[in-house]
């Protein structure tokens, strides 16, 4: 994660300085109590006893107690996103899941068709028929197909009456009629294609039933109505039949850039930095960055991000988290005391608020940040629509 990340591991701070030592450990039998320690300049505190008593939030902690803890906070500077880039992941986790919901309306479709076989009689087996008998996922070949009894009259038009299965990428299909003939021909699908159609790959063709497979590779088209047509061996065209095609999906991650809306709101004293993917070691949507290197002063604002996406896109999911982090300026000079007591105060992280809606991706990120002190946080857009098509 990225800076507030560093300070989680800080929170050892004594739990921010709440657990610390009992009064007698803090002294460790040495040292004095020194009252109002935050008051002090810094060089008057650091001229100190290392085992003098400080409070420090209402708890003892010795001066070396709290110059440790004070350098461990100014130490913690590390850049605003560091991990890497988790689109890869979300890819594969929404691959894979595609890939199960095609496989499970794969098997449907043969096991249909296995009972269709049961009740039809004659049937003919033109690769390795067995497992398209099985209810398994369905496999790249081994679709049978129900035939006539003998080949129909070479003067009969072919007539396709129905269809099983959905038209997708990587999708297996039944169609069904009569008079296709027992010699493989084609089956076109009609669309917004770069060629206009689509042959389908034939697995199985008989007299009565025809199985196809829809190429897994069709992108850059919209879902759509299209029209599918059989033209047998002998060049004799099918009625056309009319079903709904639709088309493979992917998830990106949104930039900064493609939003409509951009706020990265600034605020008097602040200093205010957001950066998207591959800037500054930034892998999110957005990495937010607001802080008040001025003493004493504060700052406050909401950035804005929203967009209306087109072409079917919708908004799938987000990933956000926000932090402090301490952001020293000129004024570093401060007395450790006040620092540490800024903190175990507790810097209010930036709130989040998601106002999405499925085809508008909206988010509010409210900040107030302290002086000396940033707020951060890293929010990650995540878009699903049509495979190789604009989502803006």
């Amino acid at each position: 994660m990225f800076r507030s990340r560093t300070l989680v591991a800080l929170a050892t701070l004594s739990l921010a300085l709440g657990i610390g030592s009992s009064p007698a450990q803090a002294q460790g039998g040495q040292g004095r109590k020194v009252a109002n320690a935050s008051k002090m300049a810094r060089a008057a505190f650091e001229s100190l006893s290392d085992d003098d008593v400080v409070e420090v939030g209402g708890k003892p902690m010795t001066k070396k107690q709290v110059m440790a803890q004070a350098k461990a906070l100014r130490d913690a500077r590390a850049p605003i996103a560091t991990e890497a880039d988790e689109l890869e992941n979300e890819r594969a986790s929404f691959s894979k899941k595609q890939k199960a919901a095609l496989d499970t309306e794969n098997a449907a479709v043969l096991v249909k068709m296995g009972e269709i076989r049961k009740a039809g009689g004659q049937q003919e087996v033109r690769k390795a028929g067995k497992e398209a008998q099985d209810s398994a996922p369905a496999p790249t070949t081994g679709m049978t197909m129900l035939v006539a009894p003998a080949p129909a009259p070479a003067a009969a038009t072919p007539a396709l009456s129905g269809m099983l299965g959905q038209l997708k990428p990587g999708s297996a299909v039944i169609l069904f009629g009569s008079n296709f003939g027992t010699l493989e021909g084609e089956v076109r699908m009609y669309g917004t294609f770069p060629n206009g159609f689509i042959k389908l790959s034939v697995d199985s063709w008989g007299n009565g039933g025809i199985g196809v497979f829809v190429p897994a590779d069709i992108k850059g088209v919209l879902d759509q109505q299209v029209t599918l047509k059989i033209v047998t061996k002998a060049g004799a065209s099918s009625n056309y039949k009319t079903a709904p095609f639709t088309a493979a999906r992917e998830l990106r991650k949104m930039k900064m850039g493609e939003f409509a809306k951009r706020e990265c709101r600034d605020a008097a004293l602040s200093v205010d930095a957001c950066t998207t993917t591959g800037q500054t070691g930034c892998s999110s949507s957005v990495c937010g960055d607001h802080s008040v290197p001025i003493f004493p002063g504060a700052a406050a604002s909401t950035d804005r991000w929203s967009v209306t996406l087109k072409n079917t896109w919708t908004f799938d999911h987000h990933g956000y988290s926000g932090g402090t982090y301490f952001s020293p300026g000129p004024q570093e000079w401060v007395n450790p005391v006040v620092l540490l007591e800024t903190y175990a105060m507790g810097n209010e992280k930036p709130k989040f608020r998601n106002l999405s809606t499925p085809t508008a991706p909206s988010f509010e990120v409210e900040w107030l940040a302290p002086s000396l002190w940033a707020d951060t946080y890293k929010l990650d857009v995540y878009v699903v629509g049509p495979a190789g098509t604009s989502h803006i």
